[in-house]
């Protein structure tokens, strides 16, 4: 069986090329496997966040919602 490079998406996302590189991750195209639907995927390394980061990553995914 493959290894899974991010297990938490295994089984919802088929990921495919990154589209973006930044600070503190980078952007994968992906398709949702149910739906069909081609998204983007923002895959954060927790170690590059600092506490104001994770505090300002917080409120951004609480008001995406």
């Amino acid at each position: 069986m493959p290894q899974v490079a991010y297990p938490v998406l295994a089984g919802y996302y088929e990921l495919q090329k990154t589209i973006g590189n930044g600070g503190f991750g980078k952007v994968k195209q992906a398709t949702h496997l149910l739906t069909g639907e081609h998204v983007a995927i923002k895959i954060i390394d927790k170690a590059k966040l600092g506490v104001n980061d994770l505090v300002f990553f917080i409120i951004f995914v609480i008001f995406m919602f």
